[in-house]
């Protein structure tokens, strides 16, 4: 699929979707950041992130009322980041331990 706006090609495998709340993702240092969408697959962030391509952090939020890391890839980054302005990052949750990816089917799985 072709995102027309960016001119990109998406590469989502799995249908996103909005939450509330506060997310915190870390890396050398801890940023506070808004999940502007999340899937199965990964996430995509604002906020000041600390995060380059091909970072790795974790994502901490809390889903249907539970706590949950993800462990997040970081895939790419646009705007300023490093303390320097509100930029966004999207990233894969490639190494989910299976405990955590029956919690995240299990909040996929309900109605929104």
């Amino acid at each position: 699929m072709t995102d027309v706006s960016e001119g990109r090609v998406d590469q989502r495998r799995s249908p996103r979707v909005d939450v509330e709340g506060e997310a915190w993702l870390e890396l050398d240092v801890c940023a506070t950041v808004r999940i502007v969408d999340i899937s199965g697959g990964g996430a995509m962030v604002s906020g000041l992130v600390p995060a380059a391509p091909g970072e790795r952090a974790t994502l901490r939020t809390v889903l249907d009322g539970l706590p949950v890391e993800l462990p997040f890839d970081v895939s790419w980054r646009r705007g300023a980041g490093r303390a320097r302005g509100p930029s966004c990052a999207g990233g894969a949750f490639d190494r989910l331990v299976p405990e955590t990816r029956r919690r995240l089917e299990a909040f996929f799985s309900r109605e929104r």
